[in-house]
């Protein structure tokens, strides 16, 4: 028997080698990369971009509908983005 979270760690390896490849792009030290990590996970996941909120973008929603998964990517890019000032 599989939980949701071992079902779920192969799209988190995606999502963050995708969000690190944008990241690259920018030419930044790595460490800014950890610091925008880890401010994700101490609540800026709840900041609104857009009229949207990155933990509520799927509230309604199934998380494999392609609409989600591109807003959520959409969200944490521009999360990204102006966390780092960029």
């Amino acid at each position: 028997e599989t939980t949701d979270y071992t079902t779920r760690i192969p799209l988190i390896k995606l999502v963050n080698w995708w969000l690190f490849n944008k990241f690259t792009y920018l030419e930044l030290d790595d460490g800014k990369f950890a610091n925008f990590l880890t401010a994700f996970k101490n609540g800026l996941d709840n900041k609104e971009i857009d009229g949207k909120v990155f933990k509520e973008t799927d509230k309604d929603r199934s998380t494999k509908c392609k609409s989600v998964i591109s807003d959520k990517l959409d969200i944490l890019e521009k999360l990204m983005h102006e966390y780092l000032d960029v």
